[in-house]
């Protein structure tokens, strides 16, 4: 990483590194090795933030966490990974040589994936709701683990691999620009593939195998970065003081040596002004930079939730997963890339070429425009607002206290059943390390007693007002819009397995055909559940649908199917009931338990849901802001830095993407303190939080096109 760019770029001609398509075949290389890369990384990164709310009682269960905790630690990943390019960029420069240094930190990337998948294998102890160090320290630990060896991982391979396609060209090279650019669709690309295959995976057979997925897709990328090197990439990314005929073990060639005479000059002589105004635009362009990918970076945390519980997601029948818009960025930069390169290409043969600081200026307007849907969409989910218990209406609070009350009494049980067996495991002695982890994980604070909702939100919907509500109790996991009377507008939950259902062995039976039944036919709480909700309306449509069948928890593994056809079972039903009310049809399923499972009805269906055209406006918008200014960035760096510091300043650049990254998901964590107004309030609700991230990328794209001119002179020259 620290041969000059023009170095370079003559090292990498007498490295037989050959064209292809106007570029050199060792950037096609690298274009595969980093969407891979990408792939994987973005894939973990569009499960992250779901895997982590995800209720442990859930069909595809989580760690349970809430949204502030889980966008308070990828605010600490995000911006780790971005941090850590200093470090491995000065290894690599001093040490390693980029190729070295990338080739490791893959490998280690994929070790922490893989690590992401082993967590679920541990399991957890009966009665946990949260995976946390005190409640469950194994799988806890192991996925802390993965997740900090992909940081160290991206931190060694990150800078490397960009720097590597800057060493491909010559200083002058007009193709440097456009070689970044088709660099830059790698990487999206791999993060458009990522999010389809890994998020779908994810969502649809278990988040585990979707981080399996994206360490498939690293190992993928080494193995063809590995197989291919030889023959395109010689030369390139060398340790410091080693040549590319010291390497093949022959003797330089006098353009070698006049090369390397070259190099030493460039690494030894001393700055000059330019190179220190070079600098300087490098770190301000960056430093204005931030304020964009805070806002930028919201897809990876608000607008994920936006996505998965604010969009109606449902097209013809069909309910897609939400980690499907994080597959727009991408596949807009790829379908829009080649527009604004045109576009870029057909200003400058008229002389109107925007300087890099107008391209910043023009991304930051962009961005701010971008959400304004964003606005739009929140009020057409009814600008939800967290509100406290006591301020509900009173008859949601009539409704819901008896449910906070088990609530309160079902979690300080278990903390107290939690104390106790830890206390006993410390007199039966401990291990150090779980010692360790339950001193370090501390106690679960259970003094607010509101905290026993998840989801606690006021909106405005269909010209009535609601209540969102989300909790957890022993029995399962519930997610309702109560209307403001307290009655059940629209819910969904899922139970959890206890006593002998948790040691049952059930068979899952997809594909079985509703059956048509009557209720006195009806297990007593299925029926007393029916007619709780249906009152006095007459049902329509009852029926009753095979889902699964179970056998007796002690009954012996039977292999031969025979003797297991004999076996007694116990059928598990579902049952759903429809009828008409003022508006219009409501359906509800209810389990064998009684449990009601869901409910729906025509008036509430988009209650508390916005558009899916909103959120897919909002990432198109942003990513033409994206474009005007992230992939000539990479190409600015190496062009601007002096040929000592291309490393510390390609990693200073990416430290400004930490930067943003801890910033935009703090931010993000609380969101729910904007909505509540705690800091202040604008127009209130959600609406204020994407209205903050509308203004301030404004305001700072004006201050950006005011000082332009001052910058480009510092430039000198170079654009």
């Amino acid at each position: 990483m620290s041969q000059s760019d023009d170095a370079n770029g003559t090292a990498a001609e007498t490295a037989h590194v050959k064209a292809a398509m106007g570029q050199p075949k060792g950037l096609w290389v690298l274009f595969i090795t980093e969407m891979w890369e990408r792939f994987s990384y973005y894939g973990m990164r569009a499960l992250l933030v779901f895997y982590l709310v995800s209720k442990i009682s859930a069909d595809n269960p989580g760690f349970g966490w809430t949204d502030k905790s889980a966008q308070m630690l990828l605010a600490f990943f995000a911006s780790s990974v971005y941090f850590t390019p200093l470090l491995g960029g000065w290894m690599a420069d001093r040490f390693l040589g980029t190729h070295r240094s990338m080739l490791i930190g893959g490998w280690i990337m994929a070790l922490g994936q893989m690590l992401l998948f082993v967590t679920e294998y541990w399991g957890y102890d009966k009665g946990v709701e949260v995976v946390l160090l005190s409640t469950a320290p194994l799988p806890f630990l192991t996925f802390m683990l993965g997740l900090v060896l992909i940081v160290l991982g991206t931190g060694m391979f990150k800078p490397c691999v960009s720097v590597m396609v800057g060493q491909l060209y010559g200083a002058d090279d007009p193709r440097r620009d456009s070689g970044f650019t088709i660099f830059y669709m790698g990487i999206n690309v791999g993060a458009f593939l990522s999010t389809l295959v890994a998020g779908t995976i994810g969502e649809t057979f278990g988040w585990h195998w979707g981080f399996i997925s994206a360490a498939v897709g690293m190992v993928f990328g080494l193995t063809v970065y590995q197989l291919v090197r030889p023959y395109y990439l010689k030369g390139i990314g060398l340790p410091p003081r080693r040549s590319a005929a010291g390497d093949e073990g022959r003797e330089p060639t006098p353009e070698e040596v006049r090369q390397a005479e070259i190099n030493h000059y460039e690494q030894t002589r001393p700055l000059t002004r330019v190179d220190w105004d070079r600098m300087v635009v490098i770190v301000v362009l960056a430093a204005f930079g931030i304020v964009f990918w805070v806002a930028f970076e919201q897809a990876a945390s608000s607008l994920n939730l936006f996505a998965l519980n604010r969009t109606n997601r449902n097209i013809l029948g069909f309910e897609f997963p939400a980690t499907w818009y994080q597959s727009v960025n991408p596949l807009a930069i790829v379908v829009l890339a080649p527009l604004f390169a045109g576009l870029w290409g057909w200003l400058d043969r008229r002389g109107m070429q925007p300087s890099t600081p107008v391209k910043l200026g023009i991304g930051l307007a962009l961005l701010s425009l971008s959400y304004v849907p964003m606005l739009i969409a929140s009020h057409e989910a009814g600008n939800p607002t967290p509100i406290q218990f006591s301020d509900a209406s009173p008859p949601i609070q009539k409704v819901l206290q008896p449910v906070r009350d088990r609530l309160i009494k079902e979690r300080a049980e278990a903390r107290r059943k939690e104390k106790a067996q830890r206390e006993e495991e410390k007199k039966n002695g401990m291990p150090m390390w779980k010692r360790f982890a339950f001193w370090l994980g501390g106690e679960t604070d259970d003094s607010d007693p509101d905290s026993v909702f998840d989801v606690f939100e006021r909106l405005e919907g269909s010209g009535s007002t609601y209540y969102a509500v989300g909790y957890g109790d022993t029995t399962a996991y519930v997610y309702e819009l109560l209307d403001a009377e307290g009655n059940v507008a629209r819910r969904r939950a899922s139970r959890k397995p206890s006593g002998d259902d948790a040691e049952a062995k059930p068979e899952k039976i997809k594909g079985a055909a509703p059956i048509d039944t009557k209720l006195d036919k009806l297990p007593e709480a299925v029926r007393q559940t029916i007619l709780a909700q249906a009152g006095n309306r007459p049902i329509k449509s009852l029926q009753a649908t095979l889902v699964a069948t179970t056998r007796a928890a002690d009954a012996p593994e039977l292999k031969d199917d025979a003797a297991a056809e004999k076996t007694p079972r116990t059928d598990i039903h579902d049952y759903t009931a429809t009828w008409t009310d003022a508006g219009g049809k409501v359906r509800i399923r209810v389990d064998t338990g009684g449990l009601l499972v869901s409910k729906d009805s025509a008036v509430v269906r988009l209650v508390g849901l916005a558009g899916p055209q909103w959120l897919l406006l909002a990432y198109v918008l942003a990513t033409c802001g994206e474009l005007a200014i992230s992939p000539v960035s990479l190409s600015m760096v190496t062009k601007l830095s002096p040929a000592r510091y291309t490393s510390a300043m390609m990693g200073l650049f990416f430290v400004t993407y930490s930067i943003a990254n801890f910033i935009a998901h703090t931010l993000a964590a609380y969101s729910s303190e904007i909505a509540t107004g705690r800091w202040f309030s604008i127009l209130g609700g959600q609406i204020d939080f994407f209205l903050i991230l509308t203004i301030a990328p404004l305001i700072v794209s004006i201050i950006v096109f005011l000082i332009s001119p001052s910058i480009k002179r510092m430039m000198h020259g170079l654009n």
